[in-house]
């Protein structure tokens, strides 16, 4: 349970340094974000070794204070932060580009009103 949230911990921190121009932003997100399909199932073995642990009568770890439930709140947590992280990027990138489009239009229609006229 140590090793999958250390792992989970090195992937938060990896998001949390995300900086740079945005596109370099972007590619280290979706970077980030294809680490996450393997989390999930490192989470499942994680599940399946809690479940013999218990069906085994075996009621204290001496290795981790983390339950499965904690470790999958944690891990949704990181999904959460990633989507949020994509949607922020966004969100600038739009705002980044609107002005010179919003420009762009407004050439294109001068010009062919003027055309027009």
């Amino acid at each position: 349970m140590d090793g999958f949230r250390e792992r989970l911990r090195a992937v938060s921190l990896e998001l949390s340094a995300v900086e740079g121009p945005l596109e370099e932003q972007q590619h280290q997100i979706e970077s980030i974000q294809t680490r996450i399909p393997a989390l999930s199932e490192a989470l499942e073995d994680v599940e399946a070794a809690e479940a013999e642990c218990v069906s085994a009568k075996v009621e204290e770890n001496d290795y981790t204070v983390f339950t499965c439930q904690d470790l999958e709140f944690e891990l949704e947590l990181v999904v959460q932060s990633i989507a949020k992280k994509i949607s922020f990027i966004d969100n600038q990138a739009y705002i980044y580009f609107l002005p010179s489009a919003v420009l762009f239009l407004i050439e294109v229609v001068t010009d062919r009103v003027a055309q027009h006229e």
